[in-house]
């Protein structure tokens, strides 16, 4: 992953406001749609199929306020970037530090979560 800071061409722009753009939108309905709809209906299911799965519930529910905290932090400080067209050196550590720490969290998640979708 590469942080460097500084000014950011037209492309990187981009793909920064894009990728800010959806975890404001898009990253909060999903999780809401889990904790609303899905987590629920789960733990409703007497189901031993799914009995691996209710045992994670509680750890996604978890990773989902993690993740939110450092998405409010990625959040702010891409938009600053945004606004200024510069990052400091501090400031970009900082912004690969979560990012980083985002990946570390959910990656193993989002594995299981796609093996578990395409058996």
């Amino acid at each position: 992953m590469e942080v460097k800071g500084g000014s950011l061409d037209a492309e990187h722009r981009h793909a920064l406001d894009a990728a800010l753009k959806y975890f404001r939108h898009a990253a909060p309905k999903h999780t809401a749609d889990e904790e609303d709809d899905l987590f629920p209906m789960l733990r409703e299911m007497e189901r031993p199929r799914i009995a691996g799965i209710l045992a994670r519930l509680d750890r996604l529910e978890g990773e989902h306020k993690t993740a939110a905290a450092w998405h409010r932090e990625v959040e702010e400080i891409g938009e600053r970037w945004l606004q200024q067209d510069h990052l400091s050196v501090q400031e970009a550590a900082q912004l690969k530090l979560f990012l980083h720490r985002f990946l570390i969290c959910t990656g193993p998640t989002l594995q299981w979560k796609t093996r578990k979708s395409f058996q």
